[in-house]
């Protein structure tokens, strides 16, 4: 599969709406709708929801982006700590928006005397749905992909690679096909007037061979010293061909959207609203258990986001997960004990 989507929505008035940004806010709107849900159900307040949504809304974005600068690149924050506040230019760490949302919802547990584990218990069934969507906005942005891959569910990312060619080459059109039984795609550059091969050809290699000498183009795509070209006409347009061979990577955005809906349907449906004398904190404790052990686990599969020297062969998101699994871990066994306890 070959993903080129375009992460922009539209523009307005020269303002970027990114596919991205739809997935996060649809998140809280969907989120919003199941708190309600549980607190009409518990014969609550859901004016309340509000309140504490908001809580969330602002814990989310101050922890995930302190998250980012400590965990992922302190020493270049720290040396431009007024790109701290530069949210539009990406950097959410979902570890540090764990933290911010246990901090956020504490305070409004403090604020509204709600018991702490009984929100967290109904919190994480939404986050756990709003993750889907977040890691589907990731997909759009063709970000936190996965390694390379020669299964049959690889995608090739190439929408990066299409806006180097739109700024360098500045060509009418770009498309990408993939060929069938081959690790290659056939890239296509449309050029208005009627050029020869040859001059098409000079002018269109040695900016593509230093186009994909770059880093973030050659995660995904690399020409061969002999390219196969081909060149025709339609109409007042020259069409360039060349075959590029292409990396398919894991899309473990797609994994984690699909985990992360799985656990929302799991978690929902053992809560059960009717059951009030269910221990506080057996939802958030599994929730913990099962999403950071994934965390922990898909890891193996995706490119490092981070400069950071693997500790033991794990990365940094491997080691920020083990703390939250093991705390619901701790948490599952407090609360048998002391069910068991109050029993005896």
């Amino acid at each position: 599969m070959i993903w080129n989507f375009d992460p922009v929505l539209f523009s307005l008035f020269g303002y970027e709406v990114r596919w991205y940004g739809l997935c996060f806010a649809m998140a809280f709107v969907v989120g919003r709708k199941i708190m309600r849900y549980f607190f009409v159900r518990h014969k609550q307040d859901p004016a309340q929801v509000d309140t504490l949504l908001l809580y969330v809304f602002i814990s989310v974005l101050v922890g995930a982006r302190i998250g980012h600068v400590l965990f992922y690149d302190p020493a270049y924050y720290f040396a431009h700590p007024i790109e701290i506040l530069y949210l539009r230019q990406g950097g959410l760490a979902s570890h540090g928006s764990a933290i911010g949302i246990l901090i956020g919802i504490w305070l409004y547990a403090r604020k509204s005397k709600y018991p702490y584990l009984w929100l967290l218990d109904r919190v994480v069934i939404a986050i756990a749905l709003a993750g889907a969507f977040i890691r589907i906005g990731n997909f759009m942005n063709s970000e936190i992909y996965g390694k390379k891959t020669q299964g049959a569910l690889g995608v090739i990312f190439a929408h990066t690679t299409n806006e180097y060619i739109d700024r360098s080459l500045q060509p009418e059109g770009v498309r990408f096909d993939a060929i069938v039984g081959s690790d290659s795609v056939r890239l296509t550059l449309i050029y208005k007037g009627n050029l020869s091969i040859d001059r098409a050809k000079q002018y269109t290699l040695p900016i593509l061979r230093q186009l994909l000498a770059t880093s973030q183009v050659a995660e995904h795509f690399a020409l061969a010293q002999t390219p196969h070209t081909h060149a025709y006409h339609i109409r007042n347009y020259t069409h360039l061909e060349l075959h590029l061979k292409a990396h398919a990577r894991h899309p473990t955005q797609l994994y984690e959207a699909l985990f992360a809906l799985a656990l929302f349907v799991l978690l929902f449906f053992l809560k059960k609203p009717y059951r009030p004398q269910e221990p506080n904190g057996r939802i958030f404790a599994l929730f913990l258990i099962l999403l950071w052990s994934f965390r922990f686990m898909i890891e193996f599969l995706k490119v490092p986001q981070e400069h950071f020297t693997p500790l033991a062969g794990l990365n940094m998101g491997q080691w920020l997960s083990i703390p939250f699994a093991v705390a619901g871990i701790g948490l599952w066994i407090w609360i048998r004990f002391s069910a068991h306890i109050q029993k005896t």
